[in-house]
């Protein structure tokens, strides 16, 4: 009858513990959306605008390009090609940061020579 008993025993055992196990309820925080820290293009620069050096010439106005992981003020300039306004700035997703020592740049325009080129938005270390 002792084994009886352990038998029965080990059966209620082994069932407490899988319906404990089946019953665990496991909670998992909500993922939050990572906090994109952007590196702001500053305020731009006030230029007077000279006149132009010939007949023909147009003028470029001055604008910040990210070079060197910065910011840098780009002097407006005379070329001899048409120079149609800055383009409106396309908004671009963004995605996750590779790492928490990463700030977003956004998509700026910049002068490419003959025209406006959009240069698209990156994480850099900051």
């Amino acid at each position: 009858m002792k084994s009886c008993n352990r038998r029965t025993l080990l059966a209620i055992a082994v069932t407490g513990a899988l319906l404990a196990a089946a019953c665990t309820t496991v909670v998992r925080e909500p993922a939050h959306p990572a906090r994109v820290i952007y590196r702001e293009m500053p305020p731009p620069v006030a230029e007077v605008r000279p006149p132009p050096p010939v007949a023909g010439y147009n003028w470029v106005p001055g604008h910040y390009a990210w070079r060197e992981n910065d910011w840098r003020w780009q002097p407006g300039h005379y070329v001899q090609v048409a120079v149609r306004p800055m383009p409106p700035v396309i908004v671009e997703d963004v995605v996750v940061a590779p790492s928490a020592r990463h700030v977003y740049v956004r998509g700026h325009w910049q002068w490419g020579g003959n025209d406006w080129v959009w240069v698209r938005g990156r994480w850099v270390e900051g």
